[in-house]
């Protein structure tokens, strides 16, 4: 048994080296951004921005040391940890269904108004949208506390940390979400520009579904292993289409031989 776990490729250290790295090009590419842009810049402009970040985040990291046994640092365990993780995953699924699902009432709303039916079932799909934005309310604020939570916790490195890019989608997500609360509190006056922007708005906040990648390092390898074999497969693809064409040609030409 361990002979042919040796064999295989998949249970060597280098394979299991490979897909570390995997998991951490994001974090590379970033990395190298940085010093790209770093080397590009004049010495002057430099040194005072490179001694400054350093120091904003040196300054940040030990906050968080001192920290570990405070309140806020049992609150920063207890956002990284994976049950919590989880728990915010599981309402990432439920704010997806609950934008699908009044998206879908919204659409059946708009089709009754337009075929003239019975204002009981409009009545019905009005109450059925009212629910929905109950339990849509419910989990923005629970986005809310967490994303006040992170920045609490966090402090400078939830801007310049190594996840900068995903607590900026959080952050705007949130955003967004905000407005559209406001957007249906002050809709007093009745303007269709109010109701495409209200339309926007909901569906930038789908987007919150990649967070998950950020989660979950065997789904972002998978997208990753996704987009790297996008080439060969329109490539394969477009050979599989020549094949199909040649001999759809062949055979046309048989069986019109055949008929005359």
């Amino acid at each position: 048994s361990q002979s042919h776990l040796s064999s295989n490729p998949r249970h060597t250290p280098e394979f299991a080296a490979r897909y570390s790295q995997g998991w951490s090009r994001e974090r590379s590419d970033t990395k190298n951004a940085y010093h790209h842009m770093m080397e590009t810049l004049p010495a002057t402009v430099v040194d005072p921005f490179s001694k400054a970040m350093g120091r904003i985040t040196s300054n940040a990291r030990q906050r968080q040391q001192e920290t570990h046994h405070t309140v806020l640092g049992r609150l920063r365990r207890c956002l990284h940890s994976s049950v919590c993780q989880g728990l915010i995953s599981v309402v990432i699924l439920v704010q997806g269904a609950v934008i699908a699902a009044m998206s879908n009432a919204s659409a059946m709303l708009a089709f009754q108004k337009w075929d003239g039916k019975s204002m009981g079932t409009i009545e019905a799909t009005e109450y059925v949208i009212e629910q929905l934005s109950y339990v849509d309310v419910g989990v923005t604020c629970i986005f809310s506390v967490e994303l006040v939570a992170r920045l609490l916790c966090e402090a400078s490195l939830f801007f310049i940390g190594t996840d900068w890019k995903w607590n900026l989608l959080d952050l705007g997500l949130v955003v967004s979400a905000a407005m559209e609360l406001l957007v249906i509190v002050s809709i007093s006056i009745v303007d269709v520009s109010f109701f495409r922007i209200l339309r926007i708005l909901r569906a930038f906040r789908t987007l919150r579904i990649f967070r998950m990648f950020r989660m979950f390092g065997g789904l972002r390898l998978m997208v990753d292993a996704i987009f790297t074999s996008t080439l060969p497969l329109i490539w394969t693809s477009i050979f599989l289409a020549i094949l199909i064409f040649v001999f759809a040609v062949l055979f046309q030409l048989a069986v019109t031989n055949r008929l005359t």
